[in-house]
C-alpha cells in the first residue's frame, strides 16, 4: 500500500475537525486567536490542503510493483 492514502487520509480528516471546530468556537475563546487570525482555521485548512495533496498522489501512482523494463537501459557500471 502508498504511504501516501492513509497520510492524505489521516491529514483530510483531522483538517475538516478543526477548520469545523476553529468556526464553531468563534470568538469565545482568544487564546486559539493570534493578531486576529484564528489558529484552528488557518492550520485545519492547511491541513486538509495537504491531505488532499496527498490523496491526489496516491491516486495518481501507477498501481502495481515496478519492473526492471521501466529502467532505462544503459552499460552497468561495476562489472
Amino acid at each position: 500500500m502508498d504511504i501516501r492514502l492513509p497520510v492524505g487520509a489521516i491529514f483530510t480528516i483531522y483538517g475538516v475537525l478543526l477548520v469545523v471546530y476553529g468556526l464553531v468556537s468563534g470568538d469565545l475563546e482568544a487564546r486559539h486567536m493570534i493578531n486576529g487570525l484564528n489558529v484552528n482555521v488557518w492550520s485545519g485548512a492547511g491541513m486538509f490542503v495537504f491531505g488532499v495533496t496527498m490523496l491526489v498522489l496516491a491516486r495518481r501512482a501507477p498501481s502495481g510493483p515496478r519492473s526492471t523494463a521501466d529502467q532505462p537501459a544503459g552499460p552497468r557500471r561495476g562489472h
